[in-house]
């Protein structure tokens, strides 16, 4: 009996290292894909949004729910239609 238990345990800790293996590898592989992508494209992480010509009560919803989103930390300059 002490042969299975030992058998047990030694799957038991192979597996544990292979989980802990695989989701740091991809923890890190995200944090070099999120790097990656702001040294190649740093404007998309402006704290500014552009606003133009458009209906005030809409305006102020759509500065009201940016700020609301991002905690008071964005600020709406303009806003353009696709």
């Amino acid at each position: 009996m002490n042969e299975n238990i030992a058998l047990a345990i030694k799957l038991m800790f192979v597996g544990m290292v292979t989980i802990f293996v695989i989701l740091a590898t991809v923890i890190l592989l995200g944090r070099l894909i999120i790097w990656i992508t702001n040294r190649i494209d740093p404007a998309e992480s402006s704290n500014e949004i552009v606003i133009e010509a458009i209906e005030p009560n809409h305006k102020a919803a759509i500065e009201r729910a940016i700020q609301m989103i991002s905690n008071g930390q964005k600020i709406v300059t303009s806003i353009q239609r696709k």
